[in-house]
């Protein structure tokens, strides 16, 4: 149970609702399936169930279900809850022909699997046709436990005030049983911060909802209890209605709601439904056409998002899509199942009992093909925010808060998180938000001390490995201007700063250097004829470059490898080499307005093994670089290099990896990874007492074998280069 302290007090549910019809009811079974989930307790063992690979596993008794896929649709339209969830989760072969009609083909049979029942599957001409995973668990695990009432009902529209009750059973059990919700975004220590403006969606009365209006925050009285929800949706094409510096004056008395796109239209009307009075949109709360206001109020998204109550996200590509779609309840949510045994204790409604569910498991992936969530903007506020509750979505409701992931088909009530920080390499196979806490967690250190640049210590790699992964994402998302590629991560960084103590600037951790160097495009990237990327960007910056951008993952070598294990000598990593601080002024200090965006070219100093070579250009724009000891690597060009142009190569880390490299003593799994440099203006090593510098121009790794040897064998000599 959260502290009484951090729990906010819980909206009610206002009698306000929508004119929507078509409503179904959960739990209905036809006289088919009440037939066939009634044989599981008489089980057979001689039936099989045919799978898709040829391999016949047992079952219980097979029994006619229906003629064909047709009649399976309409019994669900007309109430079943089981055909419903078997229709929607048809197994289309890859042998079928989607120009052609099936429904009328082929006899449905069905069984149950497994003893205790495990799942429904229903076959025709002795290929699985849909496969029902069934659970047995307590009543309580469905959230909110209404669901799993056999009386309760749902109407098609995810605007309806049950909708509602479902998304507000949410909200409740996370405000109440989630300590990390309540905790982890205080991202403020003034427990009277607000942002400067909010909407007032006005109070619901029988007669309908209340006038909006526009309030400044500094007018409330007692700001301590005043609670607010945000919104992120896309703008897209449609005009949409804003706060500009000639109505504010106008929209503090109303807010013309027929201005308004549907999806602010919506978003007022969830704000009521969960019992809430105040919300927070970016195009009414921040003056439009006022830099000066933009500036003031950009810093402070990491705030606005982080301390609000929840966040509602619009799935659609414009705010002409609005908030609320149509779906079919009987399609999504589980089936709550009769006791195939009457004298089974399991059937008293305080004990388990058996529900279908329509997937095995939690799926969030769905939301990543959304069209909001390509926009880069909105990865901060996702991650930034307690809760987020998605509307739009083709699986209808979503809910993501630091600790669940729920859907209207997966309603369960299971942590994915169990320890404070994540183990390397999980944060792969984790939902975003939940793999985003493996980065809040500040780094253990011996009292006193400061987090060292460069060190690999468990905590690094645990961090580096979800910072990482969240980069990944990131890159991926899209940006109407360019320069805002840092801008749009500053709130997340803020974040994650004030959590680690860690010290941020160009996009990277200094702490983290120089292992965060080693990143690079994607594999069949062409590289770019011209630089792209945030302008001013330091070139050992990923935000130098534009698009997508993958990372070394050091767990998978350097760290659990540091002895050399198996090596002729010892793992080598380069090193940071003390100098004054960047030259760039804090990549969290925003300026719309600058010509380089928020951050100035920024240097680094490091230590390393260098190598002379050229560059030979390959077929596709892959590129080879020859080295001056007669040996040469794949590298991943930043930008289009021209052939035979000299470059350097710094080598960052060699290690043994793989088991055929702990087995063996010769080169086999050596890996060296490290950066491809390019003189600046003439410049050479630092060592040399010359002060040209250089840029990163590509990527490069390597890995040895019995039969040849790694590029900087015998080059143990090390140079200190500055990197511009």
């Amino acid at each position: 149970m959260a502290p009484q302290s951090s729990l906010r007090q819980l909206p009610i549910l206002t009698k306000h609702q929508p004119e929507i019809s078509d409503s179904v009811a959960l739990h209905s079974l036809c006289d088919h399936c009440k037939r066939v989930w009634a044989a599981s307790a008489t089980p057979a063992p001689s039936a099989k169930i045919n799978t898709d690979d040829d391999e016949e596993k047992p079952g219980l008794r097979l029994l006619p279900h229906c003629n064909n896929l047709r009649e399976l649709r309409e019994s669900g339209g007309a109430g079943c809850h089981l055909c419903s969830l078997a229709y929607a989760a048809r197994i289309k072969t890859k042998e079928q022909d989607p120009t052609e009609t099936t429904e009328d083909d082929g006899t449905l049979e069905a069984t149950i699997k497994g003893d205790p029942p495990s799942a429904v599957v229903f076959q025709s001409r002795e290929r699985v046709v849909a496969e029902i995973p069934v659970l047995h668990m307590p009543v309580d695990s469905i959230i909110p436990k209404v669901i799993a009432e056999c009386e309760f009902s749902l109407r098609r529209s995810t605007g309806s005030s049950e909708t509602m009750r479902v998304a507000l059973g949410w909200l409740q059990h996370c405000i109440t049983t989630h300590t990390r919700c309540n905790t982890r975004y205080q991202t403020t220590s003034d427990a009277k911060w607000l942002p400067t403006r909010l909407v007032d969606v006005g109070v619901s009365t029988n007669s309908g909802p209340g006038i909006p209006r526009l309030v400044l925050t500094e007018s409330l009285e007692d700001r301590v209890e005043v609670q607010y929800l945000t919104l992120s949706h896309s703008w897209g094409k449609a005009v949409v209605f804003r706060l500009l510096t000639g109505n504010m004056e106008e929209l503090q008395s109303q807010i013309p709601v027929g201005k308004l796109s549907k999806t602010f239209q919506h978003a007022m009307e969830i704000t009521r439904l969960l019992g809430y009075q105040y919300l927070w949109i970016d195009s009414l709360c921040i003056m439009q056409d006022s830099s000066a206001d933009w500036d003031k109020e950009a810093v402070t998204m990491t705030d606005v998002y982080g301390n609000s109550s929840c966040n509602i996200a619009a799935l659609g590509a414009s705010g002409d899509a609005g908030c609320f779609t149509a779906r079919d309840p009987l399609a999504l949510y589980p089936c709550l199942l009769p006791s195939p045994d009457p004298a089974d204790p399991s059937s008293d409604s305080s004990g388990s009992r058996y529900f279908a569910f329509r997937h095995p498991q939690l799926n969030l992936g769905v939301l990543d093909s959304a069209p909001l969530l390509s926009r880069a903007w909105v990865v901060q506020e996702r991650l930034v925010s307690p809760r987020n509750l998605y509307f739009g979505g083709p699986d209808g409701l979503v809910w993501e808060c630091c600790e669940h992931g729920l859907t209207e088909s997966w309603p369960l009530a299971s942590s994915p998180l169990k320890a404070k920080r994540l183990e390397p390499g999980s944060a792969e196979g984790l939902p975003r938000k939940i793999a985003f806490e493996g980065v809040l967690e500040p780094i253990t250190l011996p009292a006193g001390q400061r987090p060292a640049v460069g060190a690999v210590g468990p905590d690094y790699t645990s961090f580096l490995d979800a910072w990482h992964h969240m980069l990944g994402h990131y890159t991926e998302t899209n940006l109407t201007f360019t320069s805002d590629r840092l801008v749009a991560l500053a709130g997340i960084a803020r974040a994650i700063q004030r959590r680690t103590g860690l010290s941020y600037t160009a996009g990277t951790w200094i702490e983290m250097l120089p292992h965060d160097l080693l990143w690079h495009g994607p594999e069949e990237s062409t590289p770019r004829s011209t630089p792209s990327g945030a302008p001013g960007a330091p070139s050992w910056s990923w935000a130098a470059r534009e698009g997508q951008v993958r990372f070394h993952d050091p767990y998978s070598t350097d760290v659990y490898n540091t002895r050399g294990a198996g090596m002729k000598a010892p793992p080598y990593f380069a090193r940071m080499v003390d100098r004054e601080e960047p030259s760039a002024p804090s990549a969290l200090a925003l300026n719309r307005n600058s010509d380089e965006g928020d951050i100035s070219p920024a240097s680094i100093a490091v230590a390393g093994r260098l190598l002379r070579g050229l560059i030979r250009r390959k077929a596709r724009g892959t590129c080879r670089v020859r080295c001056a000891n007669g040996r040469s690597c794949e590298m991943y060009a930043d930008d289009e290099l021209l052939d035979k142009k000299p470059v350097f190569l710094l080598l960052i880390s060699r290690v043994k990896s793989g088991w055929a490299g702990r087995l063996q003593k010769d080169n086999s799994g050596i890996y060296e990874r490290g950066i491809v440099l390019a003189q600046r203006s003439g410049g050479v090593s630092r060592s040399k007492g010359e002060d040209g510098g250089y840029v990163r121009v590509g990527y490069f790794t390597t890995k040895g074998n019995s039969w040849s040897k790694n590029v900087f064998d015998g080059n143990e000599e090390e140079e200190e280069v500055v990197i511009y």
